[in-house]
């Protein structure tokens, strides 16, 4: 058939009962990627629902922006130089890097959508892409941020124009204001950007994941965990902020159980939040190993640690309790 997965599936029931059995292959290595059974009850009444309720599911962990079929291309993706790439090749290196935040995933995305953007500059989501990955190394406090910001502007600003009703060049957007500390802007445009598809799954996570760190923790951890419930593949850092609703609520036990979720090894955050956890914990001698990790990533965090931690933790007094639980640590700020 020329298709590289196949989806099969087959229905059984008894009298009140129905139970769905589906798996997804790979049609080139006769591989299955993922099974699932889905039991239900069963009357003429939810008949319907039951098969919108199945699809829906199954659509989302096969094929949403980090779904199994989307990261089984994006490997094979790498295997091509950029300039032979096309655009959606360099918007499945992006969705790598999303997953993975290493260097190289980064290298990677960038040479790739830098190309696509030359090839294709009518194109607003690798507008859009390209201009996150920039704003990412301006919060992250990688060389040269300052320009990445303006470029992260300059971007950002072709993308809307080109295409202002997409979700993910709004969401983008949005995070332009976030990095400015613009709030009601950022507000605004974030919320746009959740009505033009609030049913978007991961979408709608990375939306709650900026709301929560902007304080509107009630909406944003609401839409979090919608996205994580709904989702097996899922980013790592979405951790981060469940790390820190349960620290602002002084549930230290429950924080660091989140924060050694956070496993991102490229990304200083991961040590830093179970370094703040421990600290609060009176768990001096076990921070030891991750303030010597959070050195390794960022030498020079304990002299920019508010300025680092602001970037992305937009309430004063969180980020004062982020601080207290690092110099209880060890760290001295």
């Amino acid at each position: 058939m020329g298709a590289n997965f196949v989806i099969q599936g087959s229905v059984r029931k008894d009298n009140n009962k129905i139970k769905v059995s589906v798996r997804l292959t790979d049609a080139f290595t006769n591989e299955q990627l993922w099974g699932e059974q889905f039991k239900r009850e069963l009357n003429p009444s939810n008949l319907i629902l039951i098969q919108e309720d199945i699809a829906r599911e199954t659509v989302t962990i096969i094929a949403n922006e980090y779904g199994i079929i989307p990261q089984r291309i994006s490997k094979e993706s790498k295997k091509k130089a950029p300039a032979e790439l096309d655009t959606y090749e360099a918007i499945l290196r992006y969705y790598n890097y999303q997953i993975y935040h290493t260097p190289e995933a980064a290298l990677t995305a960038f040479n790739a959508l830098e190309q696509a953007v030359i090839k294709d500059p009518e194109s607003g989501i690798a507008l859009a892409m390209y201009a996150n990955l920039y704003g990412d190394r301006y919060a992250l406090d990688l060389p040269e941020s300052k320009q990445a910001l303006e470029k992260t502007i300059e971007l950002t600003d072709k993308a809307i124009d080109l295409e202002p009703n997409n979700q993910f060049v709004r969401l983008v957007y949005a995070y332009r204001f976030f990095l400015l500390n613009q709030r009601e802007k950022f507000l605004y445009e974030i919320e746009k950007a959740l009505d033009l598809n609030p049913n978007s799954p991961l979408r709608v996570g990375a939306i709650g994941f900026l709301l929560s760190l902007y304080g509107e923790w009630k909406k944003g951890k609401h839409l979090l965990d919608i996205a994580m419930k709904q989702n097996i593949g899922f980013p790592d850092w979405f951790y981060a902020t469940t790390a820190l609703y349960h620290y602002k609520l002084d549930d230290f036990e429950n924080a660091y159980i989140e924060a050694l979720k956070y496993d991102l090894t490229a990304l200083f955050w991961g040590p830093l939040l179970r370094t703040a956890t421990l600290g609060q914990l009176g768990k001096q001698s076990e921070a030891k190993e991750q303030i010597s990790d959070l050195k390794s990533l960022k030498p020079d965090f304990e002299s920019k640690a508010r300025y680092l931690i602001k970037k992305y933790v937009k309430e004063d007094e969180l980020v004062e309790k982020i601080i207290d639980g690092l110099v209880k640590a060890g760290l001295k700020i």
